[in-house]
């Protein structure tokens, strides 16, 4: 029996006895934040689900506010007792969430995804995702406090030592906005176990209650203004997201060299494409493949570059610089550079766009040039070079020499331009 199967077991054992035991600032605490879970979703509809129900006592707390529930859980006997005090109920796994799409204005988790590892928080927060209407409405009842797994002293009361993930605030919000966006967040403070946390996110295509301002000379500085502050990666902005997948996401460069000028990112904080994990690289390369076909489709030609950690995108100084967060440039034309930076740094050919990591533990830091005709270039910097090196050489040789530095950057029209040619709405969030 695996530990999935003995923490069901367990709390099947505990099922009539379970929450039996009350602690009223808790309660006080998670009755505040259900009244105002409620009122958000009662503008979506009436149906929400409660993920890890237990006997559904927090279902019936919900089914109280006029909202109609649908509890689930993976135990066979909560399920039992949920059924038994009035609520609709369903045994299943938040691993294996088979929910109709759309389906629901809202979905409470109250102490339930805590015990998801924290490498599977994103998967399943994508498949509670996919449940929700627009617009509907997401709660996330947590432990606040730092690291993960087994709890040993569970054993004398359930017989396994439940795995449980605790989460500071800031990580919470980071790890929950990256497919939801925070309208509100509370905690429960001074408790002597970890502190109550319960963000709550809306689901990032009608979050707001406005519209994003179309694109124009304002909103356009507002958006460089952004892009100078400091990382726009880990915190995008959703007038420029064109696509994403669960681990990377696609935007126009607020700056293009060219019409149509795209960004690939990652949503984890990696410095470049040399630290993506292995277990991840095959969905970069999808991805790659993908964005390179659909920029060909437009305008006949790409090419592909990256700065790795060289080449800053921002300085403030020697000790500070930014923007070491991955994100692979790819550019409309086919612009090939190399011979201005073969006879500066040493050049390794790449055969397959896979093995940047390895090539990276053995080499250090590298700039990165693919041409169209798919000849990927790792050049090893082991020198302070300029910032945004390869910016200022591609935009000299498309003929735009005045694009190189986006700080100075004020004509909207060529974003607008690839914006208009992909198809792309600059009101809208990305797909």
């Amino acid at each position: 029996m695996n530990d999935h199967d003995a923490l069901r077991e367990a709390y099947d054992r505990c099922a009539d006895t379970y929450g039996k035991v009350r602690n009223r600032r808790y309660d006080k605490f998670r009755n505040a934040s259900l009244g105002w879970f409620a009122e958000e979703v009662r503008q979506v509809g009436d149906r929400v689900l409660d993920l890890g129900s237990g006997p559904g006592h927090e279902a019936l707390l919900i089914k109280g506010k006029g909202l109609d529930p649908l509890a689930i859980d993976f135990s066979p006997r909560m399920v039992r007792n949920c059924r038994e005090c009035g609520v609709e109920a369903l045994q299943m796994d938040l691993y294996d969430l088979h929910l109709p799409e759309a389906e629901f204005a809202g979905a409470w988790a109250s102490f339930s995804l805590l015990h998801l590892p924290k490498k599977d928080m994103s998967v399943v927060l994508s498949e509670i995702r996919r449940a929700l209407r627009p617009g509907g409405v997401v709660a996330v009842l947590l432990f606040e406090g730092s690291g993960e797994g087994p709890r040993h002293e569970d054993y004398e009361k359930f017989g396994v030592a439940r795995y449980f993930s605790y989460y500071r605030p800031a990580e919470l919000k980071t790890v929950i906005g990256r497919q939801f966006t925070i309208i509100r967040e509370d905690r429960l403070a001074g408790s002597p176990r970890p502190r109550c946390s319960s963000p709550v996110g809306a689901i990032t295509e009608t979050t707001s209650n406005q519209e994003e301002s179309p694109l124009n000379a304002n909103t356009y500085e507002n958006i460089l203004g952004q892009y100078r502050r400091g990382c726009v990666f880990c915190d995008p902005n959703p007038q420029l997201l064109l696509a994403s997948t669960e681990h990377f996401g696609v935007c126009f460069d607020a700056a293009p060299l060219t019409p149509g000028h795209l960004i690939i990112f990652s949503r984890e904080h990696y410095g470049c494409a040399g630290e993506v994990p292995p277990e991840l690289l095959g969905e970069l390369t999808a991805l790659r493949t993908e964005i390179k076909d659909r920029i060909r489709d437009r305008w006949g030609s790409v090419t592909l570059y990256e700065h790795g950690r060289v080449g800053h995108c921002l300085s403030d100084g020697p000790e500070h610089r930014l923007c070491h967060h991955f994100h692979l440039h790819c550019v409309p034309g086919d612009i090939d550079v190399a011979d201005e930076l073969v006879s500066r740094f040493d050049h390794l050919p790449v055969t397959d766009y896979a093995d940047l990591p390895e090539i990276y533990a053995d080499h250090g830091d590298y700039l990165y040039l693919e041409t169209d005709a798919g000849k990927m270039s790792y050049l090893v910097v082991n020198e302070e070079i300029e910032r945004h090196l390869l910016r200022t050489l591609i935009s000299a040789k498309s003929g735009y020499p005045d694009r190189a530095d986006w700080r100075k950057y004020t004509d909207y029209s060529v974003l607008e331009e690839g914006m208009a040619v992909l198809g792309h709405s600059p009101t809208s969030v990305g797909s």
